[in-house]
């Protein structure tokens, strides 16, 4: 039996090369058989995808492509056919699979002759396998019988492959070393250890597929002129409230995209910087900016209360002073909105009683009041997938805060555990990490963000260097640290909390 590479036939593999497999399998032991070998050839200035169902090797007889072609096959006029065999219908091959193999042994030929040390020309041939049907007789001169190894002549593989040896005339006489190149290039064994900057960005597509697959929402948005969208930390709410904004925007609607905090406000302007029609703010910043508008003044000093009850009072006098007004309004972080804001904004609707209102909301992120109630009549849009965490943190997230784990995520690492009994050993456990996030891992600065519950923590590392990298504010393009409660509704690539 020959060396095969791999071993055993990968999962989804057709069953016609499974077929073919089993027939190889009679090949005495001084062949190595691969299966399902791909490789890129440049030519000129692109470079070509290329790949061969199977590629035999051998010291004395050089290298064979056979080409697969499952199915029922037809040759009219010199196109070829081919239809299942459990019926169907007939489809035109775009090429022969004579041409597949002859084009796939040239370009693996000049990769190997080019890239194996010692190797200047290979002696190959090419055959066609045809698993599911009789042997087609001579199709032409280039197409010899010979070279066709049809349904019933795999009882004897070892006599099909000797035929179509004879009939090629090619002898080899390959060293070990040049054998064990050709199969370090076409079945390479090496340990790859995924760096965790590198394996960011396969996290980070993956994300972004996810999120792409919450879009479907939108779609059923369209029928509803307001809605509330609920979603767990890591559903996208963000990306979605955004892609809301930019369609209505599309639409040719005058949009206001505002949410609690300023830092996640300073995102969404500059994520919808390009929207001519939105206007994208947090509350608070809307809110004096309209007053100024309106010549209402501000207190110098302002308490927590004032915002609650007195902001939306003089928010809506000043719409009633400016006439400004948008003909809808979408909300992010709703769930830290008082009840007097929402009716406050909804005065600001071209029609208040029946403009596009959306409210993306997460009511286990409650922070700045104890019970909320939506501001939408009706049931909520569920976003049910996890698509801006990797699965193991959604995990460990849903288990602190006693939720079903989602079901649906990227995969990623676990989350890690740093024990610290000091601030001191809090700063040299943050310098450690850090250090080898960015030395030895690839992580840029700017992708680590440090969270805590309390502001005093936090301005102490402002301004300290943590891993050769100083730590700063949002925005300031290293490692950032910020206070929970500021951060939210925002995201990075690591987090120190």
């Amino acid at each position: 039996m020959p060396h095969f590479y791999p071993h055993t036939p990968a999962q989804g593999t057709p069953r016609s090369e499974k077929v073919v497999w089993n027939a190889l399998e009679a090949l005495p032991k001084s062949w190595r058989v691969f299966h399902s070998v791909a490789w890129q050839i440049p030519k000129r200035t692109r470079v070509f995808d290329g790949e061969a169902d199977f590629v035999l090797i051998h010291p004395k007889h050089g290298m064979i492509v056979l080409e697969v072609k499952g199915g029922l096959l037809e040759v009219r006029e010199g196109a070829w056919y081919q239809r299942d065999v459990r019926g169907g219908p007939w489809h035109e091959l775009p090429r022969s699979p004579f041409e597949q193999a002859k084009g796939a042994m040239f370009d693996l030929k000049k990769y190997l002759d080019s890239a194996v040390p010692g190797l200047r020309n290979l002696p190959a041939t090419r055959g066609v396998v045809l698993p599911a049907a009789s042997h087609p007789g001579d199709l032409g001169p280039d197409k010899p019988p010979a070279m066709t190894i049809a349904k019933d002549e795999l009882r004897d593989m070892p006599e099909a492959i000797d035929r179509l040896l004879a009939y090629a005339k090619i002898e080899a006489n390959l060293t070990n070393d040049e054998i064990n190149g050709i199969t370090n290039l076409l079945a390479p064994t090496v340990q790859i250890r995924t760096k965790i900057g590198t394996e960011l960005g396969s996290v980070e597509q993956q994300l972004l597929d996810l999120t792409t697959e919450q879009t479907r929402v939108l779609d059923l948005l369209r029928r509803h002129r307001r809605a509330l969208i609920t979603g767990g930390a890591g559903t996208g709410k963000t990306v979605l409230a955004i892609e809301r904004a930019r369609r209505l925007n599309d639409e040719g609607a005058k949009v206001l995209l505002t949410c609690f905090n300023r830092p996640l406000g300073d995102y969404l302007a500059d994520s919808t910087k390009d929207m001519e029609g939105v206007t994208a703010q947090s509350m608070h910043a809307f809110a004096s900016h309209l007053f100024g508008e309106a010549g209402i003044d501000m207190p110098l000093r302002v308490s927590a209360e004032w915002f609650k009850e007195n902001m939306p009072d003089l928010l809506m006098t000043a719409t009633e002073r400016t006439g400004i007004t948008f003909d809808a309004i979408v909300v992010d972080e709703g769930q830290d909105f008082f009840p007097r804001w929402f009716m406050a904004l909804q005065m600001l609707l071209e029609d208040p009683d029946d403009g596009p209102f959306y409210v993306f909301a997460d009511a286990n992120q409650t922070i700045y009041q104890e019970e909320w109630e939506s501001p939408i009549e009706g049931e909520p849009f569920p976003l049910d997938i996890n698509c801006r965490n990797t699965l193991p943190i959604a995990k460990k997230v849903a288990g602190v805060i006693g939720a079903e784990p989602l079901a649906m995520g990227a995969e990623g690492m676990s989350p890690q555990f740093i024990v610290a009994n000091s601030e001191d050993d809090v700063h040299t456990a943050l310098d450690l990490a850090i250090g080898k996030l960015i030395s030895e891992e690839n992580v840029r600065p700017d992708q680590i963000t440090i969270l805590s519950d309390h502001r005093a923590p936090i301005d102490a590392l402002v301004g300290t260097s943590l891993g050769g990298s100083k730590v700063g504010v949002l925005g300031s393009g290293g490692v950032t640290a910020e206070t929970i409660y500021r951060y939210k509704g925002l995201e990075n690539d690591v987090v120190f909390v």
